[in-house]
C-alpha cells in the first residue's frame, strides 16, 4: 500500500509540474503578446503627437495642463478656443 501511494503520489507531482509549466508558458506568452501591443501603441502615439501641431494657447493654461490642476474655469476657456 505505502507503494502505491508513494508512486500515486509522483504521478501527481509530474502531472502537477506539467502543468505548471503549460501555464507558465501561456502566461510567458500573454505578457509578451501585451508587451508587443503596448510597445505598438506607444509607437502610434509618438507619430501622432509628432504630427499634431503645437497649441499655441495662453501660457498659464499651457503650465496648468501640465501639472494636471486645471480648474473648471481654465478648462472651459481651452475648450471654448
Amino acid at each position: 500500500a505505502k507503494e502505491i501511494v508513494q508512486r500515486t503520489k509522483k504521478r501527481d507531482d509530474i502531472v502537477n509540474n506539467r502543468f505548471i509549466g503549460n501555464e507558465i508558458n501561456q502566461l510567458s506568452l500573454t505578457v509578451a503578446q501585451a508587451s508587443a501591443s503596448i510597445s505598438d501603441s506607444k509607437t502610434q502615439l509618438l507619430t501622432y503627437w509628432s504630427q499634431v501641431p503645437l497649441y499655441k494657447g495662453p501660457r498659464s493654461a499651457m503650465d496648468a495642463m501640465a501639472q494636471g490642476t486645471l480648474t473648471s474655469s481654465t478648462t472651459e476657456f481651452i475648450a471654448s478656443k
